[in-house]
């Protein structure tokens, strides 16, 4: 995988919660430099289809190059997949934007989120 998936310790344990049976993340692997995110790669439907996992987060939006359109769904080759992309948008307190961790003090939408970096 890209290093751009590379989970940091500090996301790895606030985020993906290993450890934590049902909530840890489904989508963490580990590779040769470390734990990934595989979130956003060929492998989620295989992880998508096991009901035999321990670990069933979904527990942020995911690492790596991945761009997204206005309602918060995932863009693939400049077309909007709607992967994601719920009548009322999610909000969560931790998002990964730009491959950067980000914590926030209530839950906020992708909207907000990128607001909030934009305002600094």
């Amino acid at each position: 995988m890209e290093n751009d998936k590379l989970i940091s310790k500090e996301q790895l344990y606030k985020v993906c919660k290993p450890g934590q049976g049902a909530n840890t993340c489904r989508y963490i692997v580990v590779g040769a430099e470390g734990f990934e995110c595989a979130k956003h790669t060929s492998l989620r439907g295989t992880i998508d289809k096991r009901t035999d996992m321990h670990a069933k987060g979904d527990n942020c939006i995911g690492l790596g190059k991945v761009k997204f359109c206005k309602c918060g769904s995932i863009l693939e080759n400049g077309k909007c997949t709607r992967l994601k992309c719920p009548i009322n948008s999610p909000k969560y307190r931790m998002w990964v934007v730009d491959n950067q961790f980000l914590e926030f003090e209530k839950p906020v939408t992708l909207d907000e989120a990128l607001d909030k970096i934009e305002k600094g």
